[in-house]
């Protein structure tokens, strides 16, 4: 009786919390028609694909299963493979929406729609520059199949946070029972794990190909680290 209450109480104090919240703040047709327009596109992929999500699952968390299907050219077709960049472009710069309005945060004055187009924007450079980057690294130091794996196994890794966002970007405007900053932990959280894993990714790769200490350690800088401390103090810098 005393937990059945407690939970009551857990979950009347989640929808007092959401009520300071207008109930229309993201409830608005754009932002319907952005939502929606992934959930179409996933669902096309999952009747031409099987098993998507579960073998974006397996690339995340296991290196030997994700080198074989970079080898096998697997998890996916390519037009199920551009769908999913698709999909990961506009799914976080939608959640990194919610995240800006729920902080109270607006870029150069941008609100509305012009913030998620920025957002989007911003997003599309960064995912750009890093392919650029590795192109010329990997042809630089003579490496293209190892920056290729690489470049490979960070596109996964987007698809499948970006396949969790689907439901996370859908339940921060219509589930009122949980506030959006636990949502937004949540991902958050997730996020940061999924980028630990990726760097780890990074160095077994590097390892895998017999990648000097010194190397591995200035790759690493120049396409993790760098390009995370930029987007720490152009966020700092906003807050």
């Amino acid at each position: 009786m005393l937990i059945t209450l407690s939970g009551h109480n857990i979950i009347r104090s989640f929808q007092l919390i959401a009520e300071t919240i207008p109930a229309d703040l993201f409830r608005k047709d754009w932002i319907l028609v952005i939502i929606m327009v992934p959930l179409i596109l996933y669902l096309v992929i999952a009747v031409t694909e099987k098993q998507v999500f579960t073998i974006l699952t397996r690339i995340v968390l296991s290196n030997r299963y994700a080198s074989a299907q970079f080898r096998s050219k697997g998890a996916g077709r390519k037009i199920s493979g551009i769908m999913l960049g698709i999909i990961s472009l506009i799914n976080i710069a939608t959640f990194s929406y919610f995240t800006e309005i729920t902080f109270n945060v607006f870029f150069f004055g941008f609100s509305d729609f012009f913030l998620w187009l920025f957002n989007l924007g911003v997003i599309s450079f960064f995912i750009l520059f890093r392919y650029i980057v590795s192109v010329i690294t990997g042809g630089v130091t003579n490496s293209r199949e190892t920056f290729n794996e690489y470049y490979y196994n960070i596109s996964r890794f987007y698809m499948f946070l970006s396949v969790i966002l689907l439901f996370i970007n859908f339940l921060i405007p219509y589930l009122v029972i949980i506030p959006d900053i636990f949502l937004i932990g949540f991902t958050v959280v997730l996020a940061a794990i999924l980028l630990i894993l990726r760097i780890l990714r990074l160095a077994n790769i590097f390892l895998k190909r017999s990648f000097s200490l010194l190397n591995m350690i200035l790759y690493l800088c120049t396409l993790e680290f760098i390009p995370m401390l930029i987007t720490i103090k152009f966020l700092s810098g906003a807050l």
